[in-house]
């Protein structure tokens, strides 16, 4: 996967450039070919933010956090296999003004939850229309199979 061609796809939210270092800087550490990228978009105040991208290989999800401009390196590197439950919850979030709706969104939130019930998790956001949401989720469980958590056991203490 090209980088440029990758920071390209998401430059309505941010440069080209610094979306490329960011990639960049997250790629030198994955021991693995990039096979998929999930963005995870959230409404904010301005409209729609990406907050993060997702880069998955066959064993790593790494997620680099775009929030924090000052920083040359924001990233977590964690290996599928460890996801032990995976929360999916969906909505629509309406904006009104004088009760009237103005504008609505199609809102996902993914929760993948890491080694046991009280450890790190990976959060993973869409928010656009019904259609978009749809394909992010199926995108999603391609990526990352919902049967990785049946996959998963920990030892007995």
């Amino acid at each position: 996967m090209k980088i440029t061609e990758l920071a390209d796809s998401y430059s309505r939210f941010y440069s080209t450039e610094y979306l490329k270092s960011r990639i960049e800087s997250a790629v030198k550490f994955l021991p693995e070919e990039i096979s998929n990228v999930l963005p995870s978009i959230q409404l904010g105040q301005d409209g729609l933010t990406l907050f993060s991208l997702f880069l998955i290989t066959e064993k790593y999800l790494c997620e680099i956090r775009l929030m924090e401009a000052n920083t040359n390196y924001d990233f977590d590197i964690v290996a599928k296999n460890t996801i032990c439950n995976y929360r999916i919850k969906t909505w629509t979030h309406e904006i009104k003004e004088e009760g009237i709706v103005k504008a609505s969104f199609e809102i996902s939130q993914v929760q993948l939850v890491h080694g046991s019930p009280n450890a790190a998790s990976s959060q993973l956001f869409f928010a656009g229309n019904a259609e978009g949401r749809d394909a992010w989720l199926n995108d999603l469980t391609q990526a990352i199979p919902i049967k990785l958590v049946l996959g998963f056991s920990r030892p007995m203490p």
